[in-house]
């Protein structure tokens, strides 16, 4: 599931205010991040993985598959992102562009 605030996207959506205040800034996603993201984790493993939740970038169901991709901006140079693919909510694909080392 992606976090949502007001309908759109949140690295803070759903975090606990109790937990001591809101969250540090997300920088973005590392390579270290990405390179750990395998075939087949859920949505919430990559999130998890990542430290925030992605930008739902498109979606689509057909045949009984639900495909949604997902992009986090990345630490890098300008551009720098990250987009993964899931169906059915596993991790089917992934690319990054600009992550550095």
């Amino acid at each position: 599931m992606i976090a949502l605030a007001n309908g759109q996207p949140s690295s803070t959506a759903g975090f606990d205010a109790a937990c001591g205040g809101p969250p540090p800034p997300f920088a973005g996603i590392t390579l270290s991040a990405f390179n750990q993201m395998q075939p087949g984790m859920s949505y919430e493993q990559v999130t998890a993985i990542v430290g925030a939740p992605g930008t739902l970038s498109a979606e689509n169901s057909v045949g009984g598959f639900d495909t949604k991709i997902c992009t986090w901006p990345g630490v890098g140079g300008v551009g720098a992102n990250a987009n993964v693919e899931f169906r059915n909510d596993q991790e089917v694909s992934k690319a990054q562009v600009g992550l550095g080392s």
